[in-house]
């Protein structure tokens, strides 16, 4: 059996105060697919203890292990821009153009998942004689530092989606191997940090005050047939937008105690048919968000006939 050494040697220094047998259930349930042999996991466990010098305890109850997850939360008084479902390299350039030169002054722009489309990278049945992911990966930059060259000093934030997820998929499925070499994150592939864009890629939620900015595919399971943004009231029952659908809805609901919720789904900035399913419901849109301190109104906005038209 092959070992990623690296990956044991992180977890043996992460949780240094774990037992060995711990450490070995840890890495055989995050890395299924390098570690499926619990013993010989755990003879590799303590000898890295050996020779990192950790002494092996016999623990009652063993050390839990948690995921690293947090909302990002943003106070203020701020401009928003929020664009999702670009599908790089199958995004509409007219209508990026139109929302991204819809408005002079922004303070923040939120990329909220699926702006790469990873297509070559999908588990679905693919074209081969489509791009490869190479190309989609050299105009996803081009995408970047136009944004950037056009958002000077605005914050960038880059929300992972599920398309972006098919990546880290595609290394757990096919080359093992490489999981925790950090060269070949797509973060990193995108050159993230050069074009000063900050990146969540743990479907952490975004808060803008009272408002939660989802991808929409953090939930699983609830129904989005008629509207999208009815769907995840029913799963957050707080003030939510969502991409992923590619559909513009709102729905609004009050409480007995008089809370009134609002529930936004955004249209996409892609290709409106697709090979896949060229018939669909879709339509074309962004969303424009205004925050004053935990207040905000959004504008969610529609794109018809290469027109900007407010929902």
């Amino acid at each position: 059996m092959a070992f990623n050494r690296n990956i044991i040697r992180d977890y043996v220094k992460k949780y240094s105060k774990a037992s060995s047998r711990s450490i070995t259930r840890m890495l055989i349930r995050d890395h299924p697919l390098i570690f499926n042999n619990f013993e010989a996991v755990r003879v590799e466990v303590r000898a890295i203890k050996k020779e990192l010098n950790i002494e092996s305890k016999s623990e009652t109850i063993p050390e839990g292990f948690f995921n690293d997850f947090k909302t990002i939360e943003i106070k203020g008084n701020f401009k928003v821009l929020l664009l999702n479902d670009i599908h790089i390299p199958y995004h509409d350039k007219k209508s990026l153009e139109l929302a991204v030169n819809k408005f002079d002054k922004i303070d923040i722009v939120i990329l909220n998942g699926d702006i790469i489309d990873c297509y070559s990278l999908s588990k679905f049945e693919r074209d081969p004689r489509r791009r490869f992911f190479k190309d989609e990966l050299e105009t996803a930059k081009k995408f970047l530092s136009y944004l950037r060259n056009k958002f000077k000093k605005s914050r960038i934030i880059y929300k992972f989606g599920n398309h972006e997820e098919r990546f880290q998929r595609f290394i757990y499925y096919t080359a093992p191997e490489l999981v925790g070499v950090n060269e070949i994150y797509l973060e990193n592939l995108l050159e993230l940090n050069n074009f000063g864009i900050e990146m969540y890629n743990n479907k952490e939620p975004i808060k803008l005050g009272h408002l939660y900015v989802l991808h929409g595919h953090e939930y699983k399971g609830y129904n989005n047939l008629v509207s999208p943004a009815r769907g995840i009231f029913l799963k957050t029952k707080s003030n939510t937008v969502i991409g992923h659908y590619h559909i513009s809805s709102t729905f609004q609901d009050t409480s007995i105690s008089g809370k009134f919720t609002t529930c936004w789904s955004v249209g996409c900035l892609c290709d409106l048919h697709p090979e896949y399913m060229p018939l669909n419901r879709w339509n074309l849109g962004f969303a424009y968000v205004e925050t004053f301190n935990e207040e905000f109104n959004l504008s969610n906005y529609k794109i018809i006939n290469n027109k900007v038209f407010s929902t």
